[in-house]
């Protein structure tokens, strides 16, 4: 510090080691002294230093504290008189830095527990990263995009699509630039073309001048018009090949007689891309006849119209479009089944499983509420898939087609091959179960789409020959349904797939009918029915009514017995003639009548158990054989 008597520096804070001035006191002796007074034999000094000389000169100030930075214009020199040397500056205190124990546990702590968190997290979402990396690297232009029924039901929607471009990030432009984003962004159509080689099913190619990579299931929305009415397309699917979309649809406007030669117009629309796009082409000419249409239609007006929403088709095998009855989707219940094999005979086909190789139960697939075989097995359990099929077929189990869908890819790649193969209406929601009220519940579907797989069986040309060959010798293991009119003249064999009777929201029936030179195919599906029982009538009804018109061209044979009878009545009476009616003799030889579930009837009592299992709305078991008045064997 600075001596304010004599004005030297001094490194004591107490008093001056050139003039003797107290610091504290103030010493008025030595305020007196002057400053060219320098007392040289002073013994009051605190420190002693070694004489550094002329070397003194030479040593550069040592900072050891931080400081502030400031442009100077002459840094102080060694030779400067400024320059404090080392002698002149006060005594620096020197605190030693100490490490802070407390603190480095506490943020010791903390870092293991962020390194947890990291390693927990990364165990976590690791796997989905890498998934979404690898999709991201592994992408081209070849994506698939698809829709699963109506568009409304985004949460059942099971479908792989591409993601979005990214957002631009400066959202205040000129409107130059909005003007120029908008042409960008826009599309143009430049060359379409129809394929309608399998009509009903239409298949449109549209390609574009630029590229998709922003095109997903919900940018466009497609529009079918004729006769001035447009219908939105609700069932399709949608392939994206580089600068091309390929839609597929079946024709919507299609319901039992389809004109010749008609115009109809695809539109495609996209506010977003600035699209609006028409594609025009002409149906071909299909032979329908007309008076067979008709009498499908009042068939099915006169029988099924008051009791519940029906859905219809009728075909015979090898027709060019099918008779449609107000195709819709609807629940598929039970019917899902009929996928469920085509999808594991094709699987087989292409040599991906073998029917005898064994699959082991997983407790996870075992439908909700399912009390059947496969859901009431052991754990580690294991049936071969031909085993799996026959409780598909025999018994409708759940869990037995929720194994035969995961082993076949899972619920996704079900559902991706079922718009490649066309079922366009047909779809999985959700693993199969049952409800309550003893429903399949998670799937739905249209008469459409099953019409299309059985009249593929039909024509055995499903799978290959063996294939088809495979599947029909499985379903003649099916038990019957009541909906299939007994005594029905003209039928050899028939293929079909169990379906409660008991159901009081639906009644259900699918199946092929073979004949001597051709087959039929019959889609029956009514749904919210008021009554069950009559439902089941109806329908056998309406079969029965359709085959024989179908195969007779006419439905006068019934008309002209009955006018005959009364006839005779009315000629009896006017005659005064009694007329005896006769009775009919009851057989007591066996027969070799079949029964309704395909079993001979020979030496058959009333008690007897039946061979198969039947579903009798809560369980699974064996039917009891009675006579009824008219002398029929029935069991219950």
């Amino acid at each position: 510090m600075k001596c304010p008597n004599c004005g030297r520096n001094v490194r004591s804070k107490t008093q001056c080691a050139y003039c003797g001035y107290d610091f504290k006191s103030g010493d008025t002796t030595a305020k007196e002294t002057k400053h060219s007074e320098r007392v040289e034999d002073t013994q009051v000094i605190p420190t002693v230093e070694p004489d550094y000389g002329e070397r003194r000169e030479r040593i550069e100030p040592i900072v050891t504290e931080p400081t502030d930075f400031k442009e100077v214009d002459d840094f102080p020199s060694a030779s400067s008189d400024t320059y404090e040397t080392r002698s002149n500056r006060e005594p620096q205190a020197v605190i030693p830095k100490t490490k802070r124990k407390g603190g480095s546990v506490v943020w010791g702590i903390v870092k293991l527990l962020l390194a947890v968190a990291v390693v927990f997290l990364l165990f976590l979402f690791g796997p989905r990263l890498i998934g979404q990396v690898m999709d991201y690297f592994n992408s081209d232009d070849n994506i698939f995009v698809q829709t699963f029924g109506n568009k409304d039901e985004s949460d059942e929607i099971l479908s792989e699509v591409e993601s979005e471009g990214s957002v631009a990030e400066n959202e205040e432009t000129t409107e130059s630039s909005e003007e120029s984003t908008e042409s960008d962004s826009a599309l143009t159509l430049i060359n379409q073309s129809v394929e309608l080689a399998e009509y009903p099913t239409i298949n449109v190619t549209m390609s574009f001048e630029e590229a998709l990579a922003a095109v997903d299931q919900s940018t466009f929305k497609f529009y079918v018009g004729s006769n001035g009415e447009e219908t939105e397309l609700s069932e399709y699917s949608l392939f994206k090949e580089g600068s091309d979309l390929v839609l597929s649809f079946n024709d919507p406007t299609l319901e039992v007689v389809a004109v010749s030669e008609q115009e109809q117009t695809l539109r495609l629309v996209s506010e977003n891309l600035n699209v609006d796009e028409a594609v025009t082409y002409t149906l071909p000419n299909v032979n329908i006849d007309k008076e067979q249409a008709q009498q499908f239609t009042d068939s099915i007006n006169n029988h099924l119209g008051d009791l519940g929403d029906v859905s219809a088709v009728f075909f015979e095998a090898g027709a060019d479009v099918p008779f449609t009855y107000d195709n819709q989707s609807v629940d598929a219940d039970s019917l899902i089944a009929w996928f469920v094999i085509e999808r594991t005979f094709e699987a087989v086909a292409e040599g991906q499983i073998d029917l005898e190789a064994t699959v082991m139960i997983n407790d996870s697939l075992k439908a909700e509420n399912d009390n059947g075989t496969i859901a009431t097995t052991e754990a580690d359990a294991s049936y071969t898939y031909t085993e799996l099929l026959n409780y598909v077929i025999q018994e409708r189990d759940v869990s037995a087609m929720n194994h035969l869908i995961q082993e076949t890819g899972g619920l996704n790649e079900f559902n991706l091959w079922l718009n490649e193969s066309g079922y366009f209406a047909t779809r999985l929601t959700a693993p199969l179960s049952l409800n309550e009220a003893g429903l399949i519940t998670g799937a739905m579907t249209s008469a459409q789409d099953l019409g299309n797989l059985l009249g593929a069986l039909a024509n055995n040309s499903l799978i290959d020959e063996t294939g088809d060959a495979t599947i029909k010798e499985m379903l003649l293991q099916s038990p019957f349904s009541e909906k299939y009119p007994e005594g029905m003249e003209g039928v050899v064999t028939r293929f079909e797939l169990m379906s409660s009777d008991d159901n009081a929201s639906r009644q259900y029936y699918a199946g092929i009918l073979e004949m001597e030179e051709t087959a039929y195919v019959v889609v029956m599906l009514a749904n919210n029915i008021t009554d069950a029982e009559a439902t089941v009538s109806a329908i056998s009804t309406t079969i029965n009514e359709l085959i024989t018109y179908f195969t007779t061209g006419s439905l006068e044979v019934e008309e002209t017995e009955a006018e005959s009878e009364e006839e005779v009545i009315e000629e009896a009476e006017s005659s005064q003639v009694e007329i005896i009616e006769e009775t009919p003799v009851q057989e007591t030889t066996p027969t070799e009548e079949l029964s309704p579930s395909g079993e001979p009837t020979t030496e058959l009592y009333d008690g007897k158990p039946t061979e198969n299992y039947y579903w009798f709305g809560d369980e699974y078991r064996q039917g009891i054989w009675f006579q009824d008045e008219s002398g029929s064997w029935k069991y219950r």
